[in-house]
């Protein structure tokens, strides 16, 4: 492993300790700051100098969110988002250092929180309007509660910062919504959940992938392909490398995919009771009421 890996991993580790001191803040304000700035942290860590990437996205996005004409505003997030990260990859072009690797991951992650963030804005504008022309009236109960869960109310710059950067899912995901997000901070949910049994469905893969990963990487090293030798091997051979080496790399997202989650899992985030039948990343899709009586 290279020096970006071994701290990305001692990153993950620290990060899953963290948060069995995380889940017992119940203060919302204490608990949204600390985790904004561990995300922060890490991303300085991660990232060094090249960290002005994150905080030019950041800081634009918000003032698009917040300042621009909520009909179009994810129109303009999602615009100046991609603009930017073809910028961020081609950086080498206007004699800029390239950023790291997992600087890269995180950029990724914060185009597709700050274009889902727009999006959500947008959703709950409309509502808002739907609301004023009086067509909730044809809604059902629970689909009334659930426009209401949807609605963002009085966001604010530091609650979008604290957002995006929140030290669950800051290196490499998952995504959650914004209102995933604030759900975790008001809502007591994780109170009630069953941490032995979620951490035990998310561990189960993890020896075999960390196995595969090992040996693959051992009898097929991805540095091989760059020695003197490996152009003169055979085009079979050439070709069949691209196999292992698929593996080293799948095998590799999928630990850390894994990792990431046990970092939530550990935080008690995105957690809700089971008979609202909860999206990943997303919360709740029925039973608004009951949840609401809760």
């Amino acid at each position: 492993m290279n020096r970006d890996d071994v701290v990305y991993l001692a990153l993950l580790a620290f990060s899953m300790c963290f948060g069995l001191y995380y889940r017992k803040i119940d203060d919302p304000n204490k608990k949204k700051y600390t985790g904004a700035s561990l995300g922060f942290l890490i991303v300085l860590i991660v990232s060094r100098v090249h960290i002005i990437h994150i905080l030019i996205t950041t800081v634009v996005n918000a003032l698009l969110i917040l300042y621009t004409d909520r009909r179009k505003c994810q129109v303009y997030v999602f615009s100046f988002s991609f603009l930017y990260l073809f910028f961020f990859r081609t950086t080498a072009y206007f004699g800029i250092p390239y950023p790291p690797s997992h600087t890269n991951l995180i950029q990724m992650m914060l185009t597709l929180k700050m274009i889902g963030l727009a999006f959500e804005v947008n959703s709950s504008y409309q509502l808002g309007l739907n609301l004023i022309k009086g067509d909730s009236q044809h809604h059902t109960e629970d689909e009334r509660l659930e426009n209401q869960t949807c609605e963002i109310k009085d966001i604010r710059f530091l609650d979008i910062c604290c957002y995006v950067l929140c030290y669950c899912g800051v290196l490499t995901g998952p995504y959650f919504t914004y209102r995933t997000f604030m759900d975790h901070l008001y809502k007591p949910y994780h109170k009630y959940d069953d941490i032995k049994g979620a951490l035990l469905k998310k561990i189960t893969w993890l020896p075999l992938l960390i196995a595969l990963h090992l040996i693959a990487s051992h009898y097929w090293p991805l540095s091989y392909v760059e020695s003197e030798e490996f152009p003169n091997r055979s085009f079979l051979y050439r070709y069949w490398y691209i196999w292992p080496s698929f593996l080293i790399f799948r095998s590799r997202i999928y630990i850390g995919l894994i990792l990431t989650e046990i970092v939530c899992v550990l935080a008690g985030f995105g957690v809700y009771p089971a008979f609202t039948e909860p999206k990943a990343g997303h919360g709740p899709t029925k039973n608004f009421k009951k949840l609401k009586e809760m």
